[in-house]
Formats: C-alpha cells, structure tokens, sequence
C-alpha cells in the first residue's frame, strides 16, 4: 500500500463506520466542490459473531475486525487515509436515549425569556437526566422547549 497520506490540502475527508447487525462497514468520503459526498474508498467484514442483531457481543474481536476493516478501506483508497473525522453508526438494544425536563418559573412582570433562561432550563434538564454508571453518555441535545405547560417551540427566544 502506497504511505502518503491523504487528506492533506484544502479537501475535507471523513470516514464512517457503521456497525451494522452482523458486519462492519468503512467508508472513506469526501466533500466535491458542490458540496455533495464523493466515495473514495470502501471495506466491508463479517464480524465472525462478534456482533449479533447490532449489539457488541465480544469487544476484543470487534476491535480487532474494526481495525481489519479501516485497513481495507485504507487500501482501496490507496494510501493511509488518517483519522481525522470519524462518524460512527451504531444501533441495538444497548443504545438508548433519556429525557430530562428543566422547569424555570418567570418572575419578572414583562414574562420576556431571556438567554439566562434558556440556559438554566437546559442546565435543569441536564441534571434530572441522570446516566447510570453503567451507560456511557455519548451526546446531548435540545428536542423543544414547552412555554406555558402545553405550547412545544424550538426557540423560546
């Protein structure tokens, strides 16, 4: 395999691992001047069991499968592809999302939300949302916000 290493310059290049329910999956793309994902290289292994259904059944293989795959994928491009940008997708029954509410009462006569407001509501979300020990939090974001117990808006502002 040729070591020059791609994704050096003004290109934007990532790469995408899916673990589906038997196999992974590596992609190497790029971005063309029209803004539209080009495929540069791919790599696809069965994971031998390792993954069942979409779940993680034996870490060590898949580790080991995962790194076979970029591999593959790094030698249909041609060259070391780099690490730069790597997206994940995963699924199973091991991945899961919660829900937090954050309540902030508006005491001022003019009832105006205000930034400070909008951060306390997420920070209250954030705490009551609590992950357990035994799940890793993996990201967060703001679905809506509820004005006045029943009205559902993205931007309160």
């Amino acid at each position: 395999m040729d070591e020059r290493r791609v994704g050096m310059g003004k290109k934007s290049f990532f790469t995408i691992v899916d673990f589906g329910t038997s196999k992974i999956s590596v992609v190497h793309c790029t971005i063309d001047s029209e803004g539209e994902p080009q495929i540069l290289g791919f790599a696809s292994r069965e994971s031998g069991g390792a993954i069942i259904k979409g779940d993680v059944i034996d870490i060590p293989k898949t580790e080991q499968i995962l790194a076979l795959t970029l591999a593959a994928a790094d030698e249909s491009v041609g060259a070391y592809f780099g690490r730069g940008n790597v997206y994940f997708l995963i699924s199973g029954r091991g991945i899961t999302s919660l829900r937090g509410e954050g309540c902030v009462m508006l005491y001022e006569e003019s009832k105006t939300i205000t930034p400070e407001h909008i951060r306390e509501a997420d920070e209250k979300a954030r705490i009551s949302a609590q992950i357990p020990p035994d799940m890793i939090d993996v990201d967060r974001y703001t679905s809506y916000y509820v004005l006045d117990k029943n009205i559902r808006v993205r931007d309160p502002l």
